[in-house]
């Protein structure tokens, strides 16, 4: 009788669990086997289950074929019977017995989920008593009950039930007492593990590869799975760095979605009179959904097209995935646009990258005005040039028929970098807003293409597909629409990178929402946000506010931490990070051949950390891109020779000063300048000017290196009516003295590829670097914005911002005197909006040092956008090998691996 649990017992001993004192828990950090992940919360209402948390496992004995085992377990799954099988397995191996469920404890109304405390079975073991077999809940400060809430942060992460159970495995397994790292030995108990079911290796340690890399493994076992070994619904929950979820969400992509499904034929796209117009000979259309174009008498092969209807949401065929038309297709690209009377196409690559053909330019410069594409002819009438996106007005007529033309929009995302992903969502959920204000019942399909017409095409389809579906039914289901985006056109959402931004544009949507408004609404806008129901509680505004991240400790700051570099900082909290901290060349590295031009370099992407110097100076994003301007401390007497390297190796034009010398006995900025030259280790500043204004006073500086005899003129913009936390008395005088800076620096690109171009920086400084200096700073880009596209989103400047330098726009006077600011510089008039009300100060001349020549102190800035054909964006698609001008192979992981040779 007691043969089964005796047995069971020795097994027990056998992995190290020492029952003398009936109660042991495995050792989490040893080498013992154990399994856990972190709990979560379930959200109500949603008919749906939360990932297990399999906790302490323990086991007892109270008397003979009394056999308890405890799991910690949160939540219901699905199958739940072979995990407690697979617990039994461990300690029973080759005991018989039988199991059944005894109660239930997850029960549901309308308006929450309840956990209860233990969920119960009944084990029968062979020739032994009936035993109870008890998964509790854990102790924990976790919330088991979520109620519902129509609050924007609300995670919304589930669909549908699990089908497994992740289990967080160490490399390092005791068995009897010695210690190994082999991969036969790690997949042994991974089998046992998961007997019967298979398993899959993830984050760095990979089994099924041989290879181990490191101590930590994770594997996702099947328990139940209808189809696939890993059926996650999960989406990436809260802000921040969660790093342990996006792992767990790249093995989705990895084993559990096909790339191809062979199922489907591709016979059409494999006629040898149609392989030519494949841009890549294994990215190619199913037949079941491919585009066909009316066929040409006597042209065999001309209904084709390498393009895919693609379903969204809800909607049937809503998109038309399409690869980069090449010269040779374009003519089929245009008659496609005409015959599905499409109105959008949205491009997300640039035409060029790395001297590579990524996509042909299909339609006509500005120069041009119109060109012809077989039958159809192509006007353009607009083009639009933006940070992230051009747009352009085309209108297209068909020769052959009598019929009225139609006006097509084209919008071409130009920041997606030349590898990786947007490092910023935010980008994406703008380009979507402005396709889908384009968009109406008349529209037809929405064409989207990149190079092959599957990474990034399937990127942008599927997070508006999942928004469309968050906004209807206030749940996503991320995998399963990847599913079905491969049935219809293989390899979407081409690479895990691709698949993590999917989630993590979701989550932007889900926790900030939209906060992006025009010109005509602003006025309407802010004063529903200022208002309070009741008046006691916060308004809009504030909880707005409250909402943005602090990103504090976010990145490191070890540079500024250093002993050697403590004393150049004037505030010891506000400390740059170091990836984008501004690096100073020595000098004799300096007297080297553009060493001082305002190359790229920052902490974490070169070696400046060890060969530079340190000056407490962070580059900023403006509206044209990064390193628009460097956020900077009032120097100190020690550092002022480090902000003059500092200025002349940028090649700085225009220093903006926010503070005066002296608040009361305490210095907020030492003196950096003199009357006549001074000299600073080997920088020769020399005053040439100083201009006064109401509120401001402008210097002019010959900035001269004393070894190359270099010299650059400097403007020093010094603002005088504001202090510390406070905001400017007029914020009038502060936009005029914006609008008469914008002449002496270029704010704008001189080509298409307008976030990657080297830009001249902005010097902007206060007493830290921080307060004044971030508010200026987001107002410059919020300037440019509702200057250029008649729109702000105060919320998503200053959250970029916060990424960038800590204490940035730290109070709530600050926040609501952007958009007050932005409000009186663009006054409401008859519902339309009075475009630069505000007019430059006059500057007096007060005291002439020496006289200078007008036409090279002044810059003369041709702020017109660039056109069409200087735009040349150039973006890597999938890091796919072009086929129009390279040959060879690449990594599957990365694209697809051989191009149609022409």
């Amino acid at each position: 009788m007691l043969a089964a649990v005796n047995e069971a017992v020795a097994k027990a001993r056998a992995i190290g669990m020492d029952l003398k004192e009936n109660v042991k828990t495995y050792d989490y950090s040893s080498t013992s086997l154990h399994s856990t992940i972190s709990p979560v919360s379930t959200p109500a209402n949603t008919g749906t289950s939360p990932t297990h948390t399999i906790g302490t496992s323990t086991v007892t004995t109270e008397e003979p074929c009394d056999y308890h085992i405890a799991y910690e377990v949160i939540g219901r799954v699905e199958h739940e019977e072979n995990m407690v099988k697979v617990a039994l397995k461990n300690l029973t191996e080759n005991t018989e017995y039988t199991i059944s469920e005894v109660n239930k404890t997850v029960s549901a109304n309308s308006n929450k989920i309840e956990l209860q405390t233990c969920k119960k079975y009944e084990v029968k073991f062979k020739n032994c008593e009936v035993a109870h077999l008890c998964i509790p809940l854990p102790e924990s400060k976790d919330p088991f009950e979520v109620e519902e809430t129509t609050n924007t942060s609300a995670k919304l992460c589930w669909e549908k039930s699990f089908h497994y159970a992740n289990v967080t495995f160490n490399c390092n397994v005791s068995t009897d007492g010695t210690v190994f790292t082999e991969l036969n030995q790690t997949c042994k108990e991974l089998n046992a593990l998961s007997p019967n079911h298979e398993y899959n290796c993830r984050g760095t340690v990979h089994c099924c590869e041989k290879e181990i890399v490191n101590q930590s493994l994770i594997i996702k076992t099947d328990y139940g799975g209808k189809e696939a070994n890993i059926a996650t619904k999960e989406l990436i929950c809260g802000s921040g760095g969660h790093r342990y979820k996006e792992v767990a969400i790249t093995s989705e992509i990895k084993c559990s979605i096909p790339r191809v499904f062979t199922k489907f034929s591709i016979k059409e796209a494999k006629k040898s009179q149609n392989q030519n117009k494949n841009r890549y000979i294994d990215i190619l259309p199913y037949d079941h959904n491919r585009v066909e174009l009316s066929e040409i008498p006597g042209d065999p092969g001309s209904d084709y097209i390498n393009a895919s209807y693609i379903d969204g949401f809800k909607e049937p065929r809503k998109y038309i995935a399409a690869q980069g038309p090449k010269d040779e297709t374009t003519d089929d690209f245009w008659r496609m646009i005409w015959e599905q009377k499409a109105t959008i196409i949205v491009m997300v690559t640039r035409c060029e990258e790395g001297k590579r053909n990524k996509c042909a330019q299909y339609w006509p410069s500005m120069e041009n005005g119109s060109a012809t594409y077989g039958d159809i002819i192509v006007k353009i009438n607009e083009s639009k040039t933006c940070p992230d996106y051009v747009i352009q007005k085309l209108h297209i007529t068909n020769g052959r028929e009598r019929t009225a033309g139609r006006d097509v929009t084209h919008i071409q995302f130009t920041s997606w970098p030349d590898h990786g992903v947007p490092e910023d969502p935010h980008l994406l959920l703008k380009l979507r807003r402005r396709v889908n204000a384009l968009s109406n019942f008349f529209s037809g399909p929405i064409v989207v293409h990149c190079s092959a017409g599957v990474g990034r095409t399937g990127t942008y389809i599927g997070i508006d597909a999942m928004l469309e579906g968050l906004d209807a039914e206030g749940r996503v289901d991320v995998y399963g629409y990847v599913v079905k985006l491969r049935r219809q056109r293989c390899l979407m959402v081409q690479v895990e990178s691709q698949y993590i931004l999917i989630h993590q544009a979701l989550v932007e949507y889900n926790q900030y929402g939209e906060t992006e408004v025009s010109l005509p609404e602003l006025h309407s806008y802010l004063n529903n946000l200022k208002r309070k129901d009741p008046p006691s509680d916060p308004s809009l505004l504030e909880a707005e506010f409250q909402r943005l991240p602090s990103y504090k400790g976010w990145r490191t700051q070890n540079t500024g931490n250093r002993e050697e570099n403590k004393s150049k900082n004037r505030n010891a909290n506000i400390i740059p990070y170091d990836f984008n901290r501004v690096p100073i060349r020595h000098e004799d590295e300096c007297n080297k051949e553009g060493e001082h031009d305002s190359d790229d370099s920052s902490d974490e992407d070169s070696d400046c950390e060890e060969s530079s110097k340190y000056i407490n100076a962070s580059f900023i994003t403006g509206y044209w891109g990064p390193k628009a301007m460097i956020a900077t401390q009032g120097p100190l007497q020690e550092t002022v020779s480090d902000f003059w390297q500092m200025v002349f190796q940028r090649k700085v034009k225009v220093i903006v000063m926010l503070t005066e010398l002296k608040e009361g006995d305490q210095e907020l900025c030492a003196q950096y300048w003199g009357e006549g030259k001074q000299t600073y280790d080997g920088i020769e500043v020399q005053m040439t000017d100083v201009n006064c204004c109401p509120s401001y006073t402008i210097r002019a500086f010959d900035v001269t290196h004393l070894k190359t005899k270099e010299t650059q003129k400097v403007y020093q913009y010094q603002y005088h009516k504001w202090s510390g936390l406070d905001v400017p008395e007029n914020p009038k005088d502060l936009v005029s003295m914006i609008l008469n800076l914008k002449q002496k620096v270029p704010v704008r690109p001189v080509t298409e590829d307008n976030r990657s171009t080297r830009s001249v920086p902005l010097v902007v400084h206060c007493r830290d670097g921080s307060q004044q200096t971030g508010v200026f700073c987001a107002l410059m880009t919020l300037l440019e914005s509702a200057e250029v596209e008649e729109v702000i989103d105060v919320f998503q400047v200053v959250k970029a911002l916060r990424r960038t330098r800590l204490g940035v726009v730290s109070t709530f006077e600050h926040y609501q005197f952007l958009y007050d600011t932005i409000a009186s510089t663009y006054p409401a008039q008859n519902g339309q909006i009075k475009k630069n009300s505000q007019q430059e100060d006059k500057v007096e001349f007060c005291s002439e040092v020496e006289k200078t020549n007008p036409e090279t102190d002044l810059i003369t800035i041709d702020l017109t956008p660039p056109t069409p054909e200087e735009n040349k964006a150039t973006e890597v698609c999938d890091d796919f090998k072009a086929a129009d001008s390279t040959k060879g192979t690449e990594s599957s992981t990365n694209g697809p691996t051989t191009p149609v040779l022409t």
